[in-house]
């Protein structure tokens, strides 16, 4: 079952993702924020852990969100990588997050769009103001005003609908 998780803060974010990684029963691969502070933005290979600076303020050129600039070429590298690998391996892919940094890279939106369709069950994350471009993907979840632990509950819930 492909979800679309909207309403999280990154912290709310950070601990569902965690939460599932421990929970979800099948392997799982995929791309998630690693470290992301006002000079920083790194991404991590959900299945090897690797981590890639993908942008910051130590960046010269590239687009800019914030302060920080984009190294698009190393998002799309990354981003297609971790993604493809997932979808080759017939794991649950994890996408944290479709946003702001993530959308300047057409790599990037295409490898969200082949992990929906070559993929039995994909979870991403998505920033409210990308939701339209990907609604038809999946169901959407919104976990505003939930804690945690309800949010992963509500989501391991929506998992399990599917495979009965």
């Amino acid at each position: 079952m492909n979800l679309l998780i909207t309403g999280s803060t990154p912290s709310q974010r950070e601990t569902v993702i965690n939460q599932l990684m421990e929970r979800l029963e099948e392997p799982i691969g995929g791309l998630r924020r690693a470290k992301i502070t006002p000079v920083t933005h790194e991404l991590e290979d959900v299945e090897n852990g690797e981590t890639t600076h993908v942008a910051g303020t130590d960046e010269e050129t590239g687009p800019q969100v914030e302060q920080k600039h984009i190294d698009v070429e190393r998002l799309s590298d990354t981003a297609q990588a971790a993604i493809d690998d997932a979808i080759r391996k017939g794991r649950v892919i994890v996408i944290d997050t479709i946003g702001k940094v993530e959308m300047h890279s057409s790599t990037f939106r295409e490898a969200v769009r082949d992990a929906f369709r070559g993929s039995e069950d994909v979870i991403a994350f998505v920033d409210d103001q990308y939701v339209d471009m990907y609604d038809e993907e999946g169901r959407v979840i919104n976990i505003d005003g939930q804690t945690p632990e309800e949010a992963t509950r509500a989501i391991l819930k929506k998992i399990n609908e599917q495979d009965v």
